[in-house]
């Protein structure tokens, strides 16, 4: 009955599988091409829809180069379009005029943020606003502004903390840096695998307790403010404002011009024409792709199974770990020693049993 049953449904069965996968294929093909808005939108920026801003002889993609290690959950290397982006980034807030941070020191992208890279050929602001996610609704239209927080240098590590910890498909808690550099051991503990964070250029290390200007988007900012909830509460990262206080409205801490907020993907085209001035209405290869083709060292993998490397300087969520397992391991002999004793008692109460029985016996 059951059998007929389900060769009367199997078709039903098949078209149902096939609108999934359907569905699933229509989803992949509208992130890769989302819709680019009207003409107006980008006029009010000083542009035109399609205007060209360089030429790349090459592609510059979101490119997953893994780690040869154990941990198959370990970061992975620099992201070519994350590089790019993040770049863009901390140049339009150094240089862009009435910014709210004046002295920018870093910047971050989060790489669920990134929709690909820039493909081979003229790239127009339409391909610089298809390169990012859209993530906050100004007048209708999905948006996703430049703005300028601070973070301590612990906050900045717990970051990087997580980037190497989360599992590769958490693309969302991995970031790519500008002006930072970090080194990280993959097969050290949890929330302990960066074992160096320093500036890019002066390779100064971070101070801990300091406060850095560090230039985002809204989204990435959003991400950041996800860190406690992914990490069951061991990291939490707080935006702050320059007085160290935290932020609650983000939309506060945009950087504007002229009294409009700096979009992510004008941050980009600002940044492609700073690079090629001269070849903007020219087809000739951007000297952009020599730096983006190939890691910049923003961060060193320190591939080591030593035992040294792996204990040594613990991190705070090393030394709680080792701590619950110290008391872990106390409790757990302490139950051993006490059932041992329980034990022999019975043994002992046994033994003496038997001997007033063959007593009484006698």
């Amino acid at each position: 009955m059951n059998l007929s049953r389900f060769k009367r449904n199997r078709n039903w069965v098949f078209v149902f599988i096939c609108f999934l996968l359907l569905q699933q294929s229509n989803f992949v093909y509208a992130k890769e091409s989302k819709d680019i808005p009207s003409k107006a939108y980008f006029i009010k920026y000083g542009y035109e829809q399609n205007q060209k801003i360089g030429y790349l002889d090459k592609d510059i993609l979101s490119k997953d180069i893994t780690v040869k290690s154990t941990n198959k959950s370990c970061r992975y290397q620099e992201n070519p379009s994350g590089n790019l982006v993040a770049d863009a980034y901390l140049y339009t807030a150094k240089n862009i005029e009435n910014q709210q941070g004046e002295n920018v020191s870093f910047s971050l992208v989060s790489d669920a943020a990134l929709f690909g890279g820039l493909k081979k050929g003229s790239v127009t602001t339409g391909d610089c606003f298809n390169l990012l996610e859209n993530a906050y609704i100004q007048n209708k239209i999905l948006t996703n502004p430049l703005l300028v927080v601070y973070l301590s240098g612990e906050d900045l590590l717990n970051i990087f903390e997580m980037s190497t910890t989360v599992p590769k498909t958490m693309s969302q808690l991995n970031f790519s840096e500008s002006g930072l550099l970090y080194t990280y051991n993959p097969n050290r503990f949890l929330f302990s695998k960066v074992i160096k964070l320093e500036t890019y250029d002066e390779k100064d290390r971070l101070d801990k307790a300091k406060l850095y200007s560090v230039a985002m988007d809204y989204f990435t900012a959003k991400q950041i403010q996800t860190i406690k909830a992914n990490s069951y509460g061991l990291i939490d990262v707080v935006l702050k404002n320059q007085n160290g206080t935290e932020i609650k409205d983000l939309t506060q801490v945009m950087i504007k011009q002229k009294n409009r907020n700096i979009e992510s993907w004008e941050s980009i085209a600002i940044y492609l024409k700073s690079l090629s001035p001269e070849q903007e209405a020219k087809n000739e290869g951007s000297n952009v792709i020599k730096k983006y083709q190939k890691p910049q060292g923003k961060i060193e993998i320190y591939n080591s199974k030593n035992i040294n490397d792996i204990f040594k300087n613990p991190s705070s969520y090393m030394k709680l770990f080792f701590g619950i397992f110290a008391i872990s391991a106390m409790l757990i002999i302490f139950l051993l020693f006490l059932i041992r004793r329980l034990i022999l008692q019975i043994v002992h109460y046994r033994e003496q049993f038997y001997e007033i029985k063959n007593k009484i016996d006698k």
